[in-house]
């Protein structure tokens, strides 16, 4: 099968490991690997150990990037809680002079292959740092905002900036509402309004 030129990557993770992440590092797997009943080296769900990306660039922006869920959980009022959002990376990686194959999926995955879209998965032992590149990152939805993207064209630094002033923002709001929401939990709902007047993006 011939290689694909591009390739696609994506991740979310709290807001504290994105601070964290090396822009400028080769790539590698995301844990060690595990082996399985046959000796082989695979990932945590049985499949092929490796750095896995799609041909299939919506895969990596909707499955992987899309920040499905939320992050820290920051306190509780009655049935709601309020909760920091996950940070969104999808890398678009440039597959010259990388070594990429198609792993082999264990059987019990094989129906959701590639995550049931069109296209095909492919995998590394490592990606050198100059061979990627931020596509997109996303600042995930929480308890009362939506989503928000960040330009991928700054800089490393000013992006997580930005990041980091968005989720400042978000918690400062978060610490009011708690705060009036303690005070008269029988009028969440009122706060919640309250907070979205004053911090909602």
């Amino acid at each position: 099968m011939e290689k694909p030129a591009k390739l696609y990557r994506g991740i979310s993770v709290d807001h504290i490991v994105f601070d964290g992440l090396n822009f400028n590092a080769d790539m590698y797997p995301s844990s060690p690997p595990k082996i399985d009943e046959n000796g082989r080296q695979v990932v945590n769900d049985g499949n092929e150990y490796g750095v896995y990306m799609t041909d299939n660039r919506n895969m990596a922006l909707d499955a992987y990037g899309n920040c499905h869920g939320y992050g820290v959980r920051v306190g509780v009022v009655g049935k709601q809680y309020f909760a920091l959002p996950l940070v969104g990376v999808t890398f678009e990686i440039d597959t010259q002079n990388i070594d990429i194959r198609n792993p082999w999926i264990t059987s019990y995955l094989e129906a959701v292959y590639n995550n049931g879209y069109g296209g095909k998965e492919w995998i590394a032992d490592v990606v050198p740092s100059e061979n990627y590149r931020i596509y997109r990152v996303l600042v995930g939805g929480d308890t009362l905002n939506e989503k928000k993207e960040i330009d991928s064209d700054l800089p490393v630094c000013k992006i997580k900036q930005q990041v980091r002033e968005t989720i400042e923002k978000r918690m400062q709001g978060f610490e009011l509402c708690l705060y009036h929401a303690k005070k008269n939990p029988q009028n969440v709902d009122l706060n919640m309004k309250l907070y979205q007047e004053l911090f909602s993006e």
